[in-house]
């Protein structure tokens, strides 16, 4: 009896032998397989941990713009004639080829936010994900002899600025309209987060009175990014970053949870009264003229 006893000990024992070092194999290959993929990762988004520079010169003057990407946030600042001109610091999130910046704007604390979609075979970032990137958006990293040259920018000639000037006294008169449903224009990017967040709060925000929802998007489409820029022209404002709102003629950058609801609301309502007295004009109609 006490032989049987001692024989099932041993087989029990084994067993315990057997199963624990088949888990600590298991913790193992799982150790080594999530290592496997923190290097992947840092291989593949190499791009963002480390310094980045944009050098050019526009009308005699020196620019250099030289960003660094670290652990989710990002520090931007530009140099002119070597003297520093401003800076930028916010954070960024990277999907794949792309990455996107976010900081709050100084100016009116609005949410800004900016890409840059990295080129693997010339081994540069190019700024606002533009289709044909051409030198003065490309930002080259630290050690690049690249970086060192600086790219001429030239303004238009003088003949150019002068058929320009005679273009903007060619645009028509703003076409006030009465009793009309204001239309809610949105310009923005495809990869965008915030704007993701703004067409996700539209759809479930219940407003009192109608409008029209119109969409541009401006990171893939030339002729988007072109309209986008003509009317922030028109109206004297800058469209830096996306998304850019318009309604009638006023204009909101970046969008906030907790503060552009409410100056959405602002902006429709002051479009929903001027159409009630005959005062409401549509920009985008009046630019695209």
């Amino acid at each position: 009896m006490s032989s049987k006893k001692t024989n099932v000990d041993k087989k029990t024992m084994l067993l315990l032998i057997v199963i624990v070092v088949m888990t600590l194999l298991l913790i193992v290959e799982n150790c080594v397989f999530l290592f496997y993929l923190f290097l992947r990762k840092n291989e593949d988004y190499n791009y963002t941990r480390s310094s980045w520079v944009n050098s050019y010169t526009l009308g005699g003057v020196k620019y250099k713009t030289e960003i660094a990407f670290n652990d989710g946030s990002f520090k931007y600042k530009t140099l002119k004639n070597d003297d520093l001109d401003f800076t930028i610091n916010g954070k960024y999130t990277v999907d794949k080829d792309s990455i996107y910046i976010e900081y709050y704007n100084s100016d009116d604390n609005s949410l800004t936010t900016y890409s840059f979609k990295y080129e693997e075979d010339n081994d540069y970032l190019c700024f606002n994900h533009k289709s044909d990137c051409e030198e003065g958006s490309r930002f080259y990293r630290t050690d690049d002899e690249r970086a060192l040259k600086y790219v001429d920018l030239k303004y238009n000639n003088s003949e150019e600025k002068k058929e320009e000037k005679e273009e903007e006294e060619e645009l028509s008169t703003p076409q006030y309209e009465k009793d009309v449903v204001p239309t809610f224009y949105v310009f923005y990017g495809q990869e965008c987060p915030h704007c993701e967040e703004l067409f996700e709060w539209i759809n479930n925000w219940n407003y009192e009175n109608e409008y029209q929802l119109v969409k541009y998007e401006v990171w893939h489409n030339d002729s988007n990014r072109e309209l986008m820029n003509a009317v922030a022209d028109y109206l004297g404002v800058e469209a830096s970053g996306v998304p850019f709102i318009v309604i009638g003629n006023g204009t909101m950058k970046g969008f906030s949870k907790n503060l552009s609801p409410d100056q959405i609301k602002s902006l429709l309502d002051e479009a929903v009264k001027n159409s009630s007295e005959g005062t409401y004009y549509d920009v985008i109609k009046t630019v695209s003229k």
